[in-house]
């Protein structure tokens, strides 16, 4: 995530390759959908202003792309110890989104990444 957040796009990969989120036999559109959705999911973070969950754009923006990713997608399927997690993010996600929060989220990076 903070090469996703720093846009270390190069390193990204590297790193992800590591954790087995991407296999690098996949080709350069995956490698780039990859990059993009990564870059979705970082933004909140880098935005410096509050995040409005209720965001449509960003929810399709990020439903759009990961469903473009998956369906290009031919050695990388999800890691499936992290399915579980994901389920319970996007839980929370979807209450948040429900409740109208607005939150800089960059307060909380600054907070993870000092640890």
């Amino acid at each position: 995530m903070i090469a996703a957040f720093e846009q270390d796009y190069e390193l990204l990969l590297k790193e992800s390759e590591k954790c087995n989120f991407i296999d690098p036999r996949e080709d350069e559109e995956v490698r780039k959908l990859y990059i993009q959705m990564m870059d979705i999911l970082a933004k909140p973070f880098r935005q410096g202003t509050p995040f409005d969950f209720g965001d449509k754009a960003f929810y399709e923006d990020s439903r759009n792309i990961s469903w473009a990713l998956s369906k290009k997608s031919k050695y990388s399927p999800p890691p499936k110890d992290l399915v579980f997690l994901h389920r319970k993010l996007a839980g929370i996600f979807i209450l948040i989104r429900r409740l109208d929060v607005k939150l800089d989220l960059r307060k909380c990076w600054d907070l993870v990444e000092s640890t």
